[in-house]
């Protein structure tokens, strides 16, 4: 691999470990508390009503990690594995690891800023 890449690979994984210890030191809960600082009092029916149902479902949160961090890493490994082979059968295996890998964290990575898109819109926009 060359240093791009490695470098790469590294800004992925440290994406994805970053995201991880944010959500698992009460993330979904910081975001509920900016969205109260951001937009006032939620009893307020001009602009804080309209935040008052709002919320992050942490173990909703946790589910679309794990689907994204195993979607992306099947991908990445077939797309891997695909490409590898143009090189060599050795490249099949070394590009169906690293694609896992890079698949895997940026999927990690994904499902996680989906899921608090989607229940933040589910919830404060109905």
């Amino acid at each position: 691999m060359s240093q791009e890449e490695k470098d790469e690979l590294y800004l992925l994984g440290s994406s994805a470990l970053s995201i991880a210890n944010f959500l698992m030191n009460g993330g979904g809960e910081i975001i509920n508390q900016e969205l109260t600082k951001a937009f006032g009092d939620p009893t307020n029916p001009t602009i804080g009503g309209r935040i008052q149902g709002c919320s992050v479902n942490t173990r909703a949160m946790f589910t679309d990690t794990v689907v994204g961090l195993t979607v992306g890493a099947v991908g990445g490994a077939y797309s891997g594995a695909i490409l590898g082979t143009i090189a060599s059968p050795i490249g099949a295996i070394t590009g169906a690891v690293s694609g896992a890998v890079v698949g895997g964290a940026s999927g990690f990575v994904t499902g996680a800023l989906y899921s608090v898109v989607s229940q933040l819109w589910q919830t404060c926009w109905r």
